[in-house]
């Protein structure tokens, strides 16, 4: 499986990544997993 970094999904959706960084914290991104401080966001999420 593909994963994306929370920048490049930010830029992909048109929000910040701060907004994806939330989003993932608060699991509105289904598959995203965080591994030490980095996000990792499945590609088709």
């Amino acid at each position: 499986m593909d994963y994306l970094r929370v920048r490049k999904v930010g830029e992909k959706r048109g929000v910040t990544g701060c907004m994806v960084t939330y989003y993932c914290e608060a699991e509105r991104i289904p598959g995203a997993v965080k591994k030490c401080s980095l996000w990792l966001i499945p590609a088709d999420a």
